[in-house]
């Protein structure tokens, strides 16, 4: 028994110690800018951003996504549902603002049988003139070569997806700051080191980038848009058709106070993750999440 517990205390060490230097080197790399050369001046990017409501600090969020050292021409999509969502005026100014930008405001009703968010970025698809996808969500916050660094690993056509990991910043009550240091746990510590190894974990929907004729392959995003782990199957398809999943930067999500909505769909997605594979989610999740407690 000694030894087991030695021997466990020893791998869980070494897996910890790992993940801390992975995430500083991921770091550094996130930190480091990279300029846009001449080799992205024939790559053109359509962004799609699906948006629902306001989002803190949504217009610096959104300006970050605006303000890209890319060389290739880039179309900004911001696709809403609602046509009196209160985004859309800080969208209209921000279109004024960058005149010199491509961008588009496309307002659709939920397509049946879709979430609102794979719902938004099928239409935002449709609406697209490049090959060349990425889709982020409106709470986060980029590098000035975020783009450059998630097109750049699709030109090779092994490469099914970019994807990356979110830091949650902020809050100032303890239920957001509890939720912000779970997530941040999971999806960076946990999640992102084991998608850096090459394992089956799926991807992240905060921001991923892929081209068109992919997403065409899996049978477009409305194949995975009825669920809440939609970003978590898209990643598991690609990976068993032999597809490479690249880790890019790390993004930021500037976070005030939790919303309800966001905790309860995030409580929802660890049930149904849970749900679906109990026999290795559920004691990983919680020995992983107690570990970093101890």
């Amino acid at each position: 028994m000694m030894y087991f517990v030695i021997g466990f205390g020893i791998l869980f060490c070494t897996f910890y110690v790992a993940q801390l230097v992975f995430v500083k080197i991921h770091l550094d790399w996130t930190n480091k800018i990279i300029n846009s050369d001449n080799s992205d001046a024939d790559t053109g990017v359509s962004v799609i951003h699906p948006i629902k409501d306001l989002d803190y600090e949504l217009e610096k969020n959104l300006e970050s996504w605006l303000n890209q050292d890319y060389q290739g021409p880039i179309q900004h999509i911001f696709s809403f549902q609602d046509p009196n969502d209160p985004a859309i005026k800080v969208v209209e100014n921000l279109k004024q603002k960058y005149s010199d930008i491509d961008i588009s405001i496309i307002v659709n009703p939920i397509a049946s049988g879709l979430n609102g968010k794979t719902s938004n970025m099928v239409n935002g698809i449709k609406n697209a003139k490049y090959n060349y996808l990425l889709f982020g969500d409106s709470d986060t916050r980029v590098k000035r070569d975020f783009i450059l660094k998630m097109i750049r690993p699709l030109k090779d056509s092994k490469v099914g997806v970019t994807t990356c990991g979110q830091i949650n910043i902020g809050g100032h009550d303890f239920p957001t700051k509890f939720f912000t240091f779970i997530q941040n746990n999971e999806t960076d510590f946990i999640w992102a080191f084991l998608c850096k190894l090459g394992m089956d974990v799926g991807i992240t929907g905060a921001a991923f980038a892929m081209r068109k004729e992919v997403i065409e392959e899996i049978g477009g995003l409305e194949r995975f848009g009825t669920s809440l782990l939609e970003d978590l199957y898209l990643g598991n398809t690609l990976y068993e058709m032999g597809y490479k999943i690249v880790l890019g930067p790390f993004i930021e999500c500037h976070v005030d106070k939790l919303g309800i909505e966001k905790s309860l769909n995030y409580a929802k997605r660890i049930a149904i993750g849970i749900r679906t594979h109990i026999q290795f989610e559920l004691p990983a999740f919680v020995l992983m999440l107690f570990w970093y407690w101890g």
